[in-house]
């Protein structure tokens, strides 16, 4: 089982818990995975080179490069087609998302779905790991398999590798640089016993 991040998941994650990705931190044989989109987004945006300058340093770099999925055959193309089909049917139901308090996710919001989705049909079992609402509203009607960032904590919870005081100070971080997902304070108690931050 593999997870795979999108970009605002892996930056909200990755800093306290390190390696994020791979299985260092998840039960056998689930690991978490991200797109090459993750480097490509954060290189593109300003804000958040600034706010997560952490992203070049070479740990996180070497982490990055050993667990980004890479495509094989025609992968890329069902990839790029399902991007299309995505955001066309979240623009469609945008009166429905917005009702909803959702944004419509955009085109490279709709990748890491396109990416699950195809992986889902190569073969490789995928679940998306996103905080976006819109998204999750989407990935819930075309059935792809989606978690939020506080489900993939929560697992590693479980498995015993990452403890309370690491999710609470986790959280606090958040919180402070004003990115904590409301979902983490909605749901702390109930996944957490705690509430969060």
């Amino acid at each position: 089982m593999l997870y795979l991040l999108d970009t605002c998941a892996y930056l909200r994650l990755a800093k306290d818990i390190d390696p994020l990705l791979g299985s260092t931190y998840l039960p056998p044989p689930e690991s978490a995975w991200v797109t090459s989109d993750v480097h490509t987004e954060w290189s593109r945006a300003p804000r958040l080179q600034s706010k997560f300058h952490w992203v070049a340093d070479a740990q996180y770099v070497a982490n990055r490069a050993a667990f980004t999925v890479q495509l094989t055959g025609k992968m890329p193309t069902q990839i790029m087609q399902m991007k299309s089909s995505l955001f066309s049917f979240a623009s469609s139901n945008g009166k429905k998302l917005q009702s909803l308090g959702y944004t419509i996710p955009s085109p490279v919001d709709c990748m890491v779905l396109a990416y699950v989705f195809t992986l889902n049909q190569n073969g490789k079992v995928t679940t998306a790991v996103s905080d976006d609402g819109g998204l999750g509203w989407v990935a819930k009607q075309m059935k792809i398999p989606y978690v939020q960032s506080e489900d993939l904590v929560k697992r590693m919870f479980d498995a015993n590798t990452i403890t309370l005081p690491q999710i609470t100070a986790m959280a606090g971080y958040l919180d402070y640089i004003n990115d904590l997902p409301a979902a983490w304070k909605a749901r702390g108690p109930a996944l957490f016993g705690i509430a969060l931050p």
